[in-house]
């Protein structure tokens, strides 16, 4: 039997941080410095989609971790909270946004990019 786990810790959250933050200087820099020049090449789209969603991978890993800094509350569910939610309205939760957005960003995103930008036209 294996216990669930609570997310990532915020140690893990802080590095995971670092590192987005010095890769995503690097392809805004990249952006910002070449977006008139190649913005009708192929390759660029799938450049932008790699850069905008690191963006919003950060976001993410930073709202994760003021999430985890804080002290939760224990919740008490009221009975029209329960009857009014349906099966699948809810929101994952904080903590495993980065976890999606990373693991769709390793199977779709990137090989796309990979792809696109490193496949000379």
């Amino acid at each position: 039997m294996t216990t669930p786990t609570a997310g990532p810790s915020l140690e893990d959250l802080e590095t995971a941080l670092s590192k987005l933050t010095s890769s995503l200087e690097l392809l805004r820099a990249f952006a910002h410095r070449n977006r008139n020049q190649h913005r009708v090449s192929k390759w660029w789209a799938s450049f932008d989609v790699l850069r905008r969603n690191t963006a919003k991978l950060a976001d993410d890993v930073h709202a994760a971790m003021d999430h985890a800094s804080q002290p939760q509350p224990k919740k008490k569910r009221k009975k029209a909270e329960a009857v009014s939610q349906r099966p699948g309205s809810e929101k994952p939760p904080l903590e495993s946004a980065p976890g999606i957005r990373a693991s769709w960003m390793r199977a779709e995103c990137l090989p796309r990019a990979f792809l696109s930008v490193g496949t000379p036209t």
